[in-house]
């Protein structure tokens, strides 16, 4: 329902389903973060999301790092650096398989609080990530440009301190 488009009808659905297991409630509260985030309730998003990474006894590492993950990235769009840094440091020591994208998005955490030297290390991972990343390479080629703009850019904000 919510590649299809009807985010409400998908939180609709998801309200009337009651998980008995952790795993399966943490995965409710995702998919429902996922919901409100495509139906731009971002603080309903960000509340399911900390939901999972607060009861995290006994949940695979992968969903707690999804969490952290959706947490990070919709704290950077509320402008929220700190929490941003926070959640997505937590996903560092969550994640079992590293990933670019989370390493770009702590990046752009830590530039935006002027801490560039954690910024262009988080950079550099993503990078080095995505070039790893082959068989979805095609998925990072644009982002991959940007990236490396953005690490020359932070190199010059790094050299100007």
């Amino acid at each position: 329902m919510i590649r299809a488009g009807d985010a409400q009808g998908a939180i609709d659905l998801l309200a009337d389903y009651a998980p008995q297991a952790g795993t399966e409630k943490a995965i409710k509260r995702l998919t429902l973060a996922a919901a409100f985030t495509r139906a731009m309730d971002l603080e309903s998003a960000l509340a399911q999301y900390a939901a999972v990474a607060e009861t995290p006894d006994g949940l695979p590492p992968n969903i707690l790092a999804a969490a952290l993950f959706g947490a990070g990235q919709l704290c950077l769009r509320f402008g929220r650096h700190e929490d941003a840094v926070n959640h997505l440091e937590a996903w560092k020591r969550h994640v079992v398989e590293p990933q670019a994208t989370p390493h770009a998005a702590l990046s752009r955490a830590y530039k935006e609080l002027g801490q560039y030297a954690l910024a262009i290390e988080n950079l550099e991972v993503a990078l080095r990530l995505a070039e790893d990343e082959v068989p979805h390479s095609e998925l990072y080629a644009e982002a991959v440009k940007r990236w490396r703009t953005a690490l020359a850019d932070l190199r010059r904000l790094a050299a100007e301190q």
